[in-house]
């Protein structure tokens, strides 16, 4: 038990790392398809909870805007600003474009999750720009547009 413990955030880092590693060169058609496992390997780092899988995958000009207007910075994300993601339900409708080393991508997304204590609408339409930094994707933007429940 204390083992695993242990090895939980090395593995997730293992799986953020090869997920981000996924999206290659190619058509759009197939960056939709690929892009979904560079999607979830984001959202399962924030739902580790642990500040430093967190921060491996954010990169240095990241920037996040929710749709009660309150944004962060990285040091800000990472300090105390992530979500609390207690389940993924599904990820779906994922429209993506690839240009050089940029990957925008806009999807739907459904998990449970709170944010300083308040209940999140459980699905909506979320916007992300990765930036590819050598073999992995790094998180440029995003945009949570799921209304907090007061």
């Amino acid at each position: 038990m204390l083992i695993s413990h242990i090895l939980k955030p090395f593995a997730v880092s293992a799986l953020v790392c090869c997920a981000l590693a996924v999206v290659g060169a190619g058509s759009v058609h197939a960056a939709d398809t690929k892009a979904k496992a560079v999607i979830m390997a984001w959202i399962q780092a924030v739902a580790s909870g642990e500040k430093k899988i967190i921060a491996a995958v954010l990169a240095p000009e990241f920037q996040i805007l929710r749709a009660d207007g309150v944004g962060h910075d990285k040091a800000a994300y990472v300090a105390g600003g992530a979500a609390k993601i207690t389940r993924i339900l599904d990820i779906s409708d994922v429209i993506a474009t690839r240009q050089d080393n940029l990957l925008v991508t806009r999807y739907m997304l459904g998990v449970t999750e709170t944010i300083k204590g308040h209940k999140v609408q459980k699905k909506a339409p979320r916007l992300t720009v990765f930036r590819r930094a050598g073999a992995h994707w790094l998180v440029v933007a995003h945009a949570n547009f799921a209304r907090i429940k007061n």
